[in-house]
């Protein structure tokens, strides 16, 4: 398997930044929602 090397990679790598934000902002919200909602009762 090659490592893709141009443009192509650069957009590989941004997709894959953002995804990983995107998914760590989600995980952060979730867990913030069921630790006020556990605190609330």
């Amino acid at each position: 398997m090659t490592i893709p090397t141009g443009r192509g990679s650069v957009l590989l790598e941004l997709f894959c930044f953002l995804f990983s934000i995107t998914a760590a902002t989600a995980v952060t919200i979730k867990l913030t929602n069921t630790f006020k909602h556990h605190k609330i009762k």
